[in-house]
């Protein structure tokens, strides 16, 4: 992540953190294909941040609001993955 490069997850805890730090979050790409986790893998594209919040990420510095953001993410990955734009 250099330069005006977006960053990319597939990590859909990773997404929610980073939503929480608000960290824009610009498209999400549905799958190819399901896979069979229970919910579509898909890509989270978010805008240019500081790689601190990586860090503090790997770091273990999980905060307890990431579950509503996780609930709205999974709720919007399913609805790209059947066709509805989100």
């Amino acid at each position: 992540m250099e330069g005006n490069n977006h960053f990319v997850t597939t990590d859909i805890y990773l997404a929610c953190y980073l939503k929480t730090k608000g960290i824009q979050l610009t498209k999400v790409i549905p799958p190819k294909e399901t896979v069979n986790t229970g919910f579509p893998e898909c890509a989270f594209i978010f805008e240019p941040f500081d790689s601190s919040l990586l860090n503090e990420w790997l770091a273990g510095s999980l905060v307890k609001t990431v579950i509503n953001e996780y609930r709205h993410l999974l709720r919007t990955a399913r609805e790209i993955s059947k066709g509805v734009e989100a």
